[in-house]
């Protein structure tokens, strides 16, 4: 399956054992492999606030102006990386 441009790479962390074709859109496809045949396992945010909404979200159950309360940043500056708008900054990064 590894078609020359579209820059299939194998995924780390939680993701190990899955590959991910290259897009240029926010969603990624994510493939595993059942032994013989490649499948699809699920479409990625390639934006890191939607994983990081994912994670504060379903995990602790927590609203946006919740989280950048615990944060200590604005819900507006929150509410840009969560939707793509802003970048996570190193600063954010370690909050």
């Amino acid at each position: 399956m590894n078609v020359p441009g579209w820059g299939l790479h194998a995924l780390a962390g939680t993701l190990a054992g899955q590959c991910a074709v290259s897009v240029s859109a926010n969603w990624r496809p994510t493939v595993g492999s059942d032994g013989e045949n490649a499948v699809l396992v699920d479409y990625e945010s390639a934006v890191p606030g939607r994983n990081v909404e994912r994670g504060y979200s379903a995990a602790l159950s927590l609203t946006v102006t919740q989280a950048s309360a615990h944060l200590g940043v604005t819900r507006a500056a929150l509410s840009r990386v969560l939707n793509g708008r802003a970048a996570i900054s190193p600063d954010m990064a370690l909050r």
